[in-house]
């Protein structure tokens, strides 16, 4: 049985979960999967607390062993660097549990009023294997573990410590490259100053070089070619500006040295052209904002072939083409959100993520795209 929770602070009202509640704690994801023997232990040692407004859950860089679920009410997640993330009880962000990683990298504070369930992490991390079985029939893994491998083969072997690494945080998340962040920071503090940005720009030269060859992609309609950092700046935006600094973190995060990473961010790249153009013939979105979407939404998938590298290098073999697919298709929706919140992600791909990875997953098609927008 997993530990006590939390001590409950004074002032939050708190009650015992009972199964007249059980319709409403359906709405969060990690819950929805667990079958019934699961929720039936899970239910009375969660607990209902009520706090009221500026009330704080938690704080930047704790490592409390609490889940925070949202039930009702709205409350913001603050950044280390000021920034806030607003989350009302109806939002995609609210179906899973705030600010997952540890050390937390927001603080929560209540505006007006809000109700929460709050799970005991390692029991929810252990009840969690229960849904095992209903994943891996819904992605294939049961066609890898009963194919000619054998029990105890090495892609197997690599799967599940992946499972595993990754459920108890163990997945290593990249941070924004130095100069991404300062720019995004300039650029939210107000920042139109292109001298200032594009200095900060040049002192990685790889962005660099990605800035100015964006300035000249047909997508910005450039009226002369652009062969100066500066330039491209000032031909972009501060917005624009903004969207393409996650686009090229998301290149940067890739696996410079597998050749299976080219090809994922091949991929990445024709699903981004593809949102673009159905947001112009649409008008749903912002071209740009469906550009983005499609570029973050597989962040997951590099994240899962630099684990896999580590391991080739550590001994392993690698998975074949197979292999690499079931696993990344497994975790590119947890670790693809988990790496936004690292990032501080703009509410407006954040909240969106979740929503593209459930229009996904009822198989309206074959491969991901961004039709859902």
């Amino acid at each position: 049985m997993a530990g006590l929770l939390h001590v409950l602070p004074p002032t939050a009202s708190s009650v015992p979960v009972n199964a007249a509640y059980l319709e409403h704690l359906l709405r969060f994801a990690p819950l929805r999967t667990l079958d019934d023997e699961a929720l039936a232990e899970l239910l009375p040692l969660a607990r209902l607390e009520s706090y009221s407004d500026q009330k704080c859950l938690f704080q930047l860089s704790d490592n409390d062993n609490c889940e925070y679920f949202l039930l009702s009410g709205e409350l913001k997640l603050v950044a280390a660097d000021g920034r806030v993330h607003r989350v009302a009880a109806d939002s995609p962000v609210a179906q899973q549990p705030l600010a997952r990683l540890r050390p937390r990298h927001y603080s929560a504070v209540v505006e007006l009023s809000a109700t929460l369930l709050v799970v005991d992490r390692d029991l929810l991390a252990r009840l969690q294997e229960h849904m095992q079985r209903r994943v891996q029939l819904r992605y294939g893994v049961e066609e890898l573990e009963s194919s000619e491998l054998a029990p105890e083969s090495e892609e197997l072997l690599l799967f599940r410590a992946f499972k595993d690494d990754f459920r108890h945080f163990h997945v290593h998340l990249a941070d924004l490259p130095l100069a991404v962040a300062e720019m995004r920071r300039m650029i939210r503090l107000g920042s139109n100053d292109s001298t200032e940005l594009a200095r900060v720009a040049v002192s990685m030269p790889s962005l660099e070089r990605f800035l100015v060859h964006a300035a000249n992609s047909p997508l910005l309609s450039p009226r002369e070619p652009c062969h100066h950092c500066i330039t491209a700046i000032e031909r972009m935006g501060p917005n624009v500006l903004a969207d393409l600094l996650l686009v090229f973190a998301v290149y940067w995060l890739r696996a410079k040295d597998s050749a299976d990473a080219e090809s994922v961010w091949q991929f990445t790249l024709g699903v981004s052209a593809y949102g673009w153009w159905l947001a112009e013939r649409t008008g749903l979105v912002e071209p740009m904002q469906a550009l983005v979407l499609g570029v973050l939404h597989n962040m997951g998938r590099f994240v899962a072939l630099q684990y896999m590298n580590t391991a080739v290098k550590s001994g392993m073999d690698a998975l074949d083409t197979k292999g690499y697919r079931i696993l990344s298709s497994l975790f590119c929706r947890d670790v693809t959100l988990l790496q936004c919140e690292l990032w501080n992600i703009d509410e407006k791909y954040s909240w969106s993520l979740p929503v593209m990875y459930d229009w996904q997953k009822s198989g309206k098609m074959l491969r991901p795209d961004l039709s859902d927008v």
